[in-house]
């Protein structure tokens, strides 16, 4: 709930749902009988109001289990360290 707390506070300059789901891409799933891993990957920017770049680099894994007809998140694991590069050109393009 911090975290959630502190971004409220940050004035942006373009819609933060919009580009979070700009940033986020959810490519690879290994699936094995009920069982799923899913990698999510953030790999972008959010303008804000003074001009800066909030840096959306990093990776979460989701751990799913098929229940029923629906698949359900059972357990994650945040803020892996992602070696993506659409944030950091522009970043390069910012002279940071």
């Amino acid at each position: 709930l911090r975290q959630a707390r502190a971004f409220q506070e940050i004035g942006f300059a373009e819609d933060p749902e919009a580009a979070i789901f700009r940033a986020t891409s959810l490519t690879q799933i290994e699936l094995a009988g009920t069982r799923a891993l899913a990698r999510k990957k953030f790999d972008g920017t959010i303008r804000k109001q003074d001009g800066t770049l909030e840096v959306l680099n990093w990776q979460t894994l989701y751990l799913c289990a098929r229940v029923g007809q629906h698949w359900k998140i059972t357990s994650f694991v945040g803020y892996l360290p992602f070696q993506g590069t659409a944030a950091k050109e522009k970043l390069k393009g910012q002279g940071a």
